[in-house]
């Protein structure tokens, strides 16, 4: 009925009409999306797409991406003529890309938004979000470029530039220079603590949960895990419990917890689909693969991997399809197939480049797969890259594990010491499924 008596109404009338609804809903805190469609109605752009990007800024926050996309992109189509507006409709549609899994789609609109952003804070903080994105899709020296420039655009803005310092510790963190992240992270936890910013602080001690497994501390790592992803559940933030609580169910496959990792890497994989969270689905496939495998699924597990690596291609994030295919690799171990299994970490290497946590696991993995075939002298290469790929990094308990293998079985003079060492750190550090087979080679030297 409505739509007919509007359609009685001459365009002059109409637009009056319009801009009284509209006044009546801004004046009563009515729905934003509402509001928007009455502004544009009225003839009022400018009003209208401040009031689209409210209502899709809203929308995201309730992880209702399609619709935050469709109220951001309206937002932009009726031509908003205020830079800052449009940069940050453009901006929220390109978050609802990345979370699924569109990230040229996300790049190509932070870069516009970039273009219409005039304020430093606003430009840093889409630097940053851009260096986020490259980190994993593309490269992390790339990642570490931007976010410095992100750090510089952000001046004396505390906020912005705790979100720059604390991108900047995460790429310090996957390009193994530990003390260079632990003192951005410092930094940022300073920032984020003097403004105020209780979701930055969260941040803070999911970014240094994941430092402290990537460097090999597993048991520290698990503790603080469980912490991170509880403190996500209490602020409401569903989309970051997803990491800290499929991670956690990796490190308690390394643990010798595999049956209680994977209710981990399960509810994981489960929050994670029901966000449409690509990029996240793609890494607990990954994790929850592993698992599988480590509880004797081999089967099913190797569906899973297959799964997540046709997931992380699809989406294009080359670190994710790095470890889905060092993940698949390992499933393939369980399974019997060696041939299969030197491929996909053959392949996961070709992607490594600038991600030395992968780079150490697959050179591991594949050396693993090579003694068990006999073929000592080219697993004796790869045990010494991988060695060479990060001292500090958690791949490093396999490097340690390839090279020990490789000295038993060769008979090295320093075979005996080399298992004690490796055993030593293992234990120390947590890494259960190595320090049992150290134990064993132990008793064969």
């Amino acid at each position: 009925m409505g739509e007919t008596i509007q359609d009685r109404l001459d365009p002059v009338t109409r637009a009056e009409v319009h801009q009284r609804l509209a006044e009546a809903l801004e004046s009563t805190g009515g729905p934003a999306d509402e509001l928007a469609r009455h502004r544009a109605a009225s003839g009022d752009t400018r009003g209208a797409a401040a009031a689209f990007a409210t209502a899709a800024a809203i929308r995201l926050d309730r992880f209702a991406d399609n619709e935050a996309r469709q109220l951001a992109s309206d937002g932009i189509a009726i031509g908003a003529d205020e830079p800052e507006v449009r940069s940050t409709l453009l901006e929220v549609r390109a978050e609802t890309y990345a979370r699924q899994g569109d990230f040229e789609a996300a790049r190509r609109d932070l870069r516009d938004a970039l273009v219409d952003a005039t304020s430093r804070p606003a430009r840093s903080r889409l630097l940053t979000r851009m260096a986020a994105l490259t980190a994993g899709v593309e490269d992390m020296v790339r990642a570490g470029e931007l976010a410095d420039l992100a750090t510089a655009e952000a001046a004396d803005d505390p906020g912005a530039r705790a979100r720059a310092v604390y991108v900047r510790a995460l790429v310090d963190m996957n390009l193994d220079l530990h003390d260079a992240a632990e003192a951005r992270f410092e930094e940022a936890l300073q920032l984020f603590t003097t403004a105020g910013d209780t979701a930055g602080v969260a941040d803070i001690l999911d970014a240094r949960a994941m430092s402290a497994f990537g460097f090999g501390q597993i048991t520290e790592g698990i503790e603080r895990f469980e912490r991170v992803a509880k403190l996500f559940a209490d602020n409401g933030n569903l989309l970051r419990i997803v990491t800290p609580r499929s991670t956690r169910g990796h490190g308690l496959l390394f643990a010798g917890r595999a049956e209680e990792g994977l209710l981990e890497t399960a509810d994981a994989l489960e929050l994670a689909r029901s966000l449409g969270y690509a990029e996240g689905e793609a890494m607990v496939l990954w994790h929850h693969s592993e698992v599988l495998a480590g509880c004797g699924r081999a089967e099913e597990a190797r569906s899973v991997a297959t799964a997540g690596v046709e997931l992380a291609r699809r989406v294009q994030h080359r670190g994710w399809t790095a470890s889905t295919l060092c993940g698949l690799g390992v499933v393939e171990i369980a399974r019997g197939d060696l041939e299969a299994a030197a491929t996909a970490f053959a392949d996961s290497l070709a992607l490594t480049e600038h991600l030395v946590m992968f780079k150490c696991w697959a050179h591991a993995r594949l050396a693993g797969v090579l003694l068990a075939q006999d073929r000592l002298v080219e697993a004796e290469a790869h045990v010494r890259w991988a060695l060479e790929s990060g001292p500090g990094l958690l791949g490093q308990y396999e490097a340690r594990l390839a090279r020990c293998e490789l000295a038993v079985r060769r008979g090295d003079d320093d075979a005996e010491t080399l298992v004690d060492e490796a055993l030593r750190l293992a234990r120390a550090g947590g890494h259960v499924l190595s320090a049992d087979r150290l134990a064993e080679l132990g008793r064969q030297v």
